[in-house]
């Protein structure tokens, strides 16, 4: 009898996507009753933090380094990126996750300055 390590994963896996479902999508943008749903994470480490989010049927992520003033969008530098509508509605999003949550509350002045000046950058290249 084989013994397949990655079934703990997959029923897990099946069971949030259930969950997902029967919820249907979560909402987005500015008009959520809550910042935070219950299938949204802050986390924190240090100068770090990560806010990880459901956004149209897909799992996104932005990082924030408070020490180096960078934020990343699924994993790539927003200096580096083109920034889209869809893109500024989470990083809105986040925004307002970090006012409202405790431990994000340290991270939020910071984060909207760096937020602020990489937008005004984009606008003016």
């Amino acid at each position: 009898m084989s013994i397949n390590s990655n079934e703990p994963k997959l029923e897990r896996l099946n069971d949030i996507k259930e969950k997902l479902s029967q919820k249907g999508p979560a909402p987005s943008g500015p008009e959520r009753p809550s910042p935070l749903s219950s299938v949204d994470q802050l986390m924190s480490f240090g100068q770090k933090i990560t806010y990880t989010f459901m956004h149209e049927k897909e799992v996104g992520s932005i990082h924030f380094d408070k020490a180096r003033h960078e934020i990343y969008y699924k994993g790539h530098n927003l200096k580096n990126m083109e920034v889209e509508s869809e893109h500024l509605k989470m990083l809105e999003q986040m925004r307002v996750v970090l006012k409202s949550d405790s431990k994000g509350k340290r991270f939020a002045e910071a984060y909207s300055q760096t937020l602020d000046k990489l937008i005004l950058r984009k606008k003016k290249s």
